[in-house]
C-alpha cells in the first residue's frame, strides 16, 4: 500500500505542476518579442520597391527597403500601432498594423501617384517677321 500512496501522491503533483505551467503560458506569451517583415511591391507590375519607407509611427521606428523590397523590424511588443509606407511617386500606404503572432508577415503594394490636370490650350500670335529678320541679317 505505500508505494500507491506514493504514486497517487507523484501524480497529484504532477496535475499540479501541469496546471501551473498551463497558467503562466499567456504570462509568458505577453513579454514575447515580436519580428514584423515583408516586402513592399509595385501594384501594378508587382515588382520589389527599393529605397521605401516604411514607419511604425507609435513606436517612432523606420526602416527602408533593400533591392528585394524587404523590410524587417525585431523586438516589437504586441499592440496595434499605426504603419506608414511612403516612396518618391508612389501614393502612400497608411494603415493599423496589429502584432499579436510572434512573426508578423505582410506584402504592401504601392500604387502609381497620379495628377490629373485639366487640358489647356496655349496660343501665342503668329510672327511673320521673325523669317524677314532673319533673312536679312544674313544678307
Amino acid at each position: 500500500m505505500v508505494g500507491k500512496q506514493k504514486t497517487g501522491y507523484s501524480l497529484m503533483n504532477s496535475m499540479k505542476l501541469t496546471l501551473f505551467v498551463l497558467a503562466c503560458l499567456p504570462f509568458v506569451a505577453l513579454g514575447q518579442d515580436i519580428t514584423f517583415s515583408g516586402r513592399v511591391l509595385a501594384s501594378e507590375t508587382k515588382a520589389p520597391l527599393e529605397g521605401a519607407t516604411i514607419i511604425i509611427a507609435d513606436l517612432n521606428v523606420s526602416q527602408i527597403t533593400n533591392s528585394r523590397g524587404a523590410f524587417r523590424f525585431t523586438g516589437l511588443k504586441k499592440g496595434t500601432y499605426e504603419l506608414v509606407v511612403f516612396l518618391m511617386g508612389k501614393n502612400t500606404y497608411q494603415k493599423p498594423l496589429i502584432l499579436e503572432q510572434p512573426d508578423v508577415r505582410i506584402e504592401i503594394r504601392l500604387t502609381n501617384l497620379s495628377v490629373n490636370l485639366d487640358q489647356i490650350e496655349v496660343e501665342a500670335p503668329p510672327d511673320n517677321t521673325f523669317g524677314l529678320r532673319r533673312l536679312r541679317a544674313v544678307e
